[in-house]
């Protein structure tokens, strides 16, 4: 299965392509926020990275009129919807 490919705007420029791995310790290290603008490849446009389900505490629940979640990682439990 081909990896993600994710774009995210770090100091008012297009940064990536990025692994979701390093969508993660971009995170982790606070260079990315929950204001910053993100996207997958594919994506018409940017969300705010807070809307990214799972990519920060309390992103859990994906927010009206987005379709990113959390770039996979081994840590990223699957449950299958029912």
């Amino acid at each position: 299965m081909p990896q993600e490919k994710w774009f995210v705007v770090i100091d008012d420029r297009e940064t990536g392509p990025l692994s979701g791995a390093d969508v993660r310790r971009l995170a982790a290290e606070n260079r990315i926020t929950p204001d910053s603008k993100i996207r997958k490849e594919g994506m018409k446009g940017f969300v705010r990275a807070a809307q990214v389900k799972g990519l920060f505490p309390g992103s859990d629940v994906p927010q009206q009129g987005t379709s990113a979640s959390a770039p996979p990682g081994p840590q990223a439990p699957t449950h299958p919807r029912q």
